[in-house]
């Protein structure tokens, strides 16, 4: 596979964003695909913050194909294998929501797959961990 090099960019706080395109007075839908990026946004600058606040020695990246199969986040933590993280601001995690997670763990040789959702309940789909993102911070070892 082949990645694509343009890095993303993070705000450190996710009403810059809105802020900056002037929708901070237009009400946020949950069912949209806005909400779903700030959502995605957010955990991962709460990832950010414990690891900073923790003083981890732990990397965070992403991974995007030439093709435009992402990975939403990968944590590399040394001594601990490395984890994907799939992030969805469903309520519902459905099997199509792990198809890109499931395709890309069988590229790692030592990964943790997880995704982190909304969905209130926590299981196991073919070796991923399906967690709620108030559980996952902790599974993840923050």
């Amino acid at each position: 596979k082949r990645q694509r090099t343009a890095p993303k960019f993070y705000f450190f706080y996710i009403g810059i964003q809105r802020s900056l395109l002037r929708q901070t007075g237009i009400p946020l839908n949950q069912s949209t695909y806005e909400y779903g990026t700030l959502f995605e946004q957010w955990v991962i600058l709460e990832i950010s913050r414990l690891l900073d606040y923790q003083q981890r020695d732990w990397e965070i990246f992403y991974l995007r194909t030439k093709d435009d199969a992402e990975i939403d986040l990968i944590i590399d933590r040394p001594g601990l294998p490395i984890a994907l993280i799939e992030i969805k601001s469903s309520h519902k995690i459905q099997d199509h929501d792990l198809h890109t997670l499931k395709a890309f763990k069988k590229d790692f040789s030592k990964c943790e797959a997880f995704c982190i959702s909304q969905d209130l309940s926590e299981r196991i789909v073919d070796g991923i961990t399906c967690l709620p993102w108030q559980k996952a911070f902790y599974a993840l070892g923050l």
